[in-house]
């Protein structure tokens, strides 16, 4: 569904429990609140080893440097990283949620590895068939590359702005706009409606206005 859609929807629930637009949201805010509530849903979804809609997925091709030194120590492997930070993605309990991370033709799903263990796998015949990756402050590593002329690699996951995800996708032009397909299936989008009612704007908007020093009872 549009984001302008899903914007205007929950503005006019919000608009029912509001009795004057003295404290509006803006987008930008209702967005915010968005994110929280998706984010919130599919941790809770992770916990519980439900599977996640591909409705909630997103994809980014990157490209790739070389990035043999300034890792944090010493190697004679070649180590490939993209060459700009990615978004970051929603956290589960033991890793970050992200589904796929090797070539952008989809052929070749390249093995995570942690960094506990980045130092001891070396290259071997065998181990240098298989590219592993690592995430490290914000970006991707690639160890033993599956050839030394490979420019790009696609990431796939789960995020906690899609918006900026969009935005490096070329969806969107950089905070302008609505009009781009946000992530969220229509069931959560259900949950987190209903969310917003019971609680959020409920809660809200029951509380007065303070009217004690704006003035209004002088």
């Amino acid at each position: 569904m549009l984001l302008s859609k899903i914007i205007y929807t929950i503005q006019e629930l919000r608009s029912k429990f509001s009795q004057s637009d003295d404290n509006p949201l803006s987008d930008r805010q209702v967005l915010f609140i968005l994110n929280y509530y998706r984010s919130f849903l599919i941790r809770q979804d992770m916990e519980k080893g439900r599977p996640l809609s591909p409705f909630l997925m997103q994809e980014l091709t990157l490209d790739l440097e070389k990035a043999d030194k300034g890792i944090g120590f010493e190697t004679k492997d070649k180590i490939l990283r993209t060459k700009i930070e990615i978004p970051k993605p929603i956290e589960g309990h033991m890793h970050d949620y992200l589904t796929y991370v090797g070539r952008a033709d989809f052929e070749d799903r390249w093995t995570q590895l942690d960094l506990q263990s980045l130092k001891s796998v070396t290259y071997t015949r065998h181990a240098g068939r298989f590219p592993r990756w690592f995430a490290r402050e914000s970006f991707i590593y690639v160890k033993f590359p599956p050839t030394c002329t490979i420019k790009k690699v696609l990431v796939r996951g789960v995020f906690e702005e899609p918006e900026l995800v969009a935005k490096l996708a070329g969806k969107i032009a950089p905070f302008t706009g609505m009009e781009w397909d946000y992530p969220i299936s229509n069931n959560m989008l259900s949950t987190i409606i209903r969310m917003l009612e019971e609680s959020e704007f409920k809660f809200t908007f029951a509380i007065p206005k303070d009217h004690e020093n704006d003035g209004s009872q002088q």
